[in-house]
């Protein structure tokens, strides 16, 4: 299990805030919100330095747990306010997303969904934050995971937010194909008419179509020979990066640590290729600085912002074998790792 953060992210039950709350009286709700509305959170780094982003993230960090106190708050001490379930709803999602929270929000939501007569929005909230905070845990099985969103499908999407979430969550943590796909059919049984999330998860789907076929199908024409010439050596495993503008940023990022890490796991027996969408030249000075000693290409589009296969995001990772054929798709370089660590079988 993953530790919880420290400091500000402290996760309060809603037992234990009600017993903290007998002892001492309740605030008027105009006194919380008000408190509430008076967080201001930061939009962006002040600088790329190192020092800057650690500074930044604990902003959003000490922000997100004190909106998350608040609106625990609110909800124990004037449960029938119009504004309780949106203030839950910042609650969860920044506990889970902000401060490693993901593990308590599911065990408060499962524990609030058992409440006789929960309002229909706060039931709605407490049933996105649980799905999403099991998706975003360790310590969930896939099963546990494919339950869990099922049940938020009699949520209507208004605003086509709770399709794109999902989306973003199974990208960013779920590594099995499998369940990707079955996720990603989900949402489009379920959101059939939200614009965004549900063309990106049809997207998806189309590009899952791919796995079991050759890399080099979906490589555009220009990039087929430089990807064979990188590939003809013999290697088990091939995970194949297709990113655009991390390397902007000093130093390196999670991904580029998660991909060092892999290979410095599975050793000989996985190569790595990198595809750059944009351009490559202008990037390469700083990407060798930050350790990428592996061949890079440059890869091109129509659409300048959507990566070349026609997926929703500019950045992913193909696990193939060694035929170098599609094992898998994932969004986040340490989930090209887990699938690796379900996929191979050990060296004798």
């Amino acid at each position: 299990m993953r530790p919880l953060v420290a400091g500000f992210c402290f996760v309060l039950s809603l037992t234990a805030l009600a017993i903290a709350q007998d002892t001492r009286a309740k605030r008027p709700a105009k006194e919380i919100l008000r408190e509430f509305d008076s967080v201001r959170m930061p939009s962006m780094s002040d600088g790329a330095d190192p020092e800057s982003v650690r500074r930044f993230k604990k902003e959003i960090h000490d922000g997100c747990s004190k909106m998350a106190a608040l609106a625990l708050e609110l909800h124990q001490s004037h449960p029938d306010h119009a504004r309780v379930a949106a203030l839950l709803d910042n609650r969860w999602s920044g506990l889970t997303h902000a401060c490693d929270g993901a593990d308590e929000v599911a065990k408060e939501t499962a524990a609030l969904l058992q409440q006789e007569g929960l309002r229909d929005d706060v039931k709605k909230q407490a049933l996105l934050a649980r799905a999403r905070a099991m998706i975003a845990s360790e310590n969930f099985t896939d099963v546990e995971r494919i339950d869990a969103v099922r049940a938020t499908m009699v949520i209507k999407d208004e605003d086509d937010r709770l399709a794109s979430s999902m989306i973003d969550l199974v990208e960013r943590h779920i590594a099995d194909p499998e369940t990707q796909k079955m996720l990603f059919e989900i949402v489009v049984e379920t959101w059939p008419d939200a614009k965004y999330g549900t063309r990106d998860a049809k997207a998806l789907l189309r590009l899952h179509e791919a796995i079991g076929k050759p890399f080099a199908e979906l490589l555009p024409e220009a990039n087929r020979a430089w990807f064979a010439e990188q590939t003809k050596a013999a290697s088990e495993f091939t995970v194949a990066q297709l990113w655009m503008g991390w390397l902007d940023r000093d130093g390196e990022d999670d991904d580029l640590k998660a991909l060092k890490a892999t290979r410095k796991k599975f050793g000989e027996r996985v190569r790595l290729v990198g595809f750059l969408h944009g351009a490559l030249e202008a990037r390469m000075a700083d990407a060798k600085r930050a350790g990428v000693d592996w061949p890079q290409a440059q890869i091109d589009s129509a659409e300048p912002m959507r990566n070349p296969f026609g997926a929703p995001k500019c950045e992913l990772y193909f696990v193939l074998d060694r035929d170098l054929k599609i094992a898998g798709i994932v969004g986040r370089a340490a989930l090209a790792g887990e699938l690796l660590d379900q996929i191979l079988v050990p060296s004798k």
